[in-house]
């Protein structure tokens, strides 16, 4: 007897033809796999450059983020896993779903919940799929042949701001002058790059001053007209 099943739109026909070997399924837990420093800015200190109005004089990115191993897997192609009469196609956009992890002869599988809500994929610690099936929790006796041969699955990452680790990502654009003043904008922003309104700040300085000051950045001015600054960043909160 068998039955269809349906995933990304292709119809399988998996039959009912198992070992008596049931899996404990554990459930996935969320794992860290790392932290990485997201440092990067637009200037060197004591090194002279010009911005247009609009432009940024001085851009900062410096802080943490925390990664994470996803629920999700993708694979490296479409695929097609065929042991019997059973099939089971997939294709390489689709993320899915980790049920958890199993031990089989003392290696531990990521088990991979296709669409169907029956098969599971056995995906090896290196990313490779192993030959053998389950279905619900229990091993399926056939032996699967897998095209492509060399078909990898990839755990999507999931990142998040360490904020307790300090954060910076903030900008200062040049706004021109009007012969009497110079204008400058703060802008401060999310990791992902999304301006904060309420976080945008003009600052005024008066012209002819030979150096500004914005919290700790200390800018030493050369030249500044309606068109354009020359500057140079004589130091920074990143120094310290």
């Amino acid at each position: 007897m068998g039955y269809k099943i349906r995933t990304t739109g292709i119809l399988i026909f998996v039959a009912l033809l198992v070992s008596s070997c049931t899996q404990h399924i554990r459930p996935f837990l969320r794992s860290h796999i790392g932290t990485e420093r997201i440092f990067d800015k637009n200037y060197e200190i004591n090194q002279k450059l010009a911005a247009y109005v609009g432009q940024p004089i001085v851009k900062v990115k410096d802080y943490k983020v925390n990664r994470f191993k996803a629920k999700h897997m993708r694979a490296s192609d479409d695929f097609v896993m065929t042991g019997g009469i059973v099939v089971i196609e997939g294709d390489k956009n689709t993320d899915y779903v980790v049920r958890g992890e199993t031990t089989i002869n003392g290696n531990t599988y990521s088990v991979l919940k296709m669409p169907s809500n029956k098969a599971g994929i056995l995906i090896q610690e290196d990313g490779r799929p192993h030959t053998k099936m389950l279905n619900d929790n229990i091993v399926m006796f056939y032996t699967f042949n897998i095209s492509p041969p060399d078909l990898m699955f990839v755990s999507s990452k999931e990142e998040e701001v360490d904020v307790e680790a300090g954060y910076m990502n903030y900008e200062l654009v040049y706004g021109g002058t009007d012969g009497e003043s110079i204008t400058i904008t703060y802008r401060e922003y999310t990791s992902k790059d999304l301006a904060k309104p309420a976080f945008y700040q003009n600052i005024i300085y008066e012209v002819g001053k030979e150096k500004i000051r914005f919290k700790d950045t200390v800018l030493q001015i050369h030249e500044a007209t309606n068109e354009k600054i020359v500057y140079t960043v004589l130091s920074d909160a990143l120094e310290k």
